[in-house]
């Protein structure tokens, strides 16, 4: 029975197959002497298929604490679709041929990001089990909302009556909304108007929207800050929008993402880097192509 090394822990090879055929049919590990070498993926991944015995009782829950539950089975997966997959510095890389790696990053429900990571440290999916074991997929990008609303000078009188503001003044029909011959604003509304554009990140992004062509109304029954419109023509609204301030739990994050999913739209999240507004949409993926 040939054998093989992961770490420091010896396994043999199960039903008479050879070093060569594993590594040929299976795309992983390396000959080192008279060893296969396999890094704890693959361990685990061939022990689980039956493969593979270990000589040590224990060694497959010592391997298994080094890679943990959602790692492997984000291996498993990418495996099971043919592609090649490595970890590296908290990440996992996979491809088909000799093009470049996507990559992915498994989030906990409870684990915590903040929108730098999302735009300093990009990857292509976030993937996600939850406590049955069920995988979540993410796949990840940073967009640049394009209106097609002409941008022009949004002006009037902002008057505060009942604790809400209201605007006087021949405005464009999708600014706020009627109420007995008034136009009740939204408060990012009335900041704009009024000229404190900046007096929040979130009317910052407001009027970054505003500059970029784009209608946006609240989003608040949706559990975002934006609604989005791409253009006076647009039937449904593109995409919501929230700004992230500070850290979030990731389960807030995947929760947007599902709201969204369920009515037909994008979620963005927003917020301010380097004095620039940028911009991220996470979409749910029923699989990796």
């Amino acid at each position: 029975m040939e054998q093989g090394i992961c770490g420091s822990r010896i396994f043999f090879i199960e039903n008479g197959k050879s070093k060569n055929y594993i590594i040929g049919k299976y795309r992983i590990g390396y000959l080192s002497g008279d060893n296969l070498v396999l890094d704890q993926y693959e361990c685990l991944y061939l022990y689980l298929k039956g493969i593979i015995s270990f000589q040590e009782e224990g060694a497959f829950r010592d391997i298994f604490d080094t890679v943990t539950f959602d790692r492997y089975v984000a291996y498993e997966l990418l495996k099971n679709k043919g592609y090649r997959v490595k970890e590296d510095s908290g990440l996992i890389y996979f491809r088909k041929g000799t093009e470049k790696p996507l990559s992915l990053r498994v989030m906990r429900e409870y684990d915590r990001i903040e929108f730098s990571e999302l735009v300093e440290n990009p990857v292509d999916y976030y993937f996600t089990v939850d406590e049955e074991g069920d995988p979540t997929i993410y796949s990840s990008q940073e967009v640049f909302p394009e209106g097609r609303n002409p941008v022009s000078q949004i002006s009037g009188t902002v008057v505060r009556m009942g604790g809400r503001s209201f605007v006087t003044g021949d405005l464009d029909s999708w600014i706020g909304s009627a109420f007995h011959g008034l136009r009740l604003l939204t408060e990012n509304e009335a900041n704009y108007i009024a000229g404190n554009r900046n007096a929040t990140p979130v009317d910052t992004v407001y009027s970054d929207l505003i500059n970029r062509g784009c209608i946006v109304k609240t989003g608040f029954k949706y559990g975002a800050n934006f609604r989005v419109y791409l253009g006076m023509d647009s039937q449904h609204a593109e995409y919501l929008v929230s700004v992230m301030s500070g850290e979030e739990r990731w389960y807030a994050i995947s929760r947007g993402v599902r709201v969204a999913s369920s009515v037909r739209k994008t979620m963005i999240y927003a917020d301010i880097y380097k004095n620039e507004v940028r911009y991220v949409a996470l979409k749910r993926v029923k699989d990796i192509i």
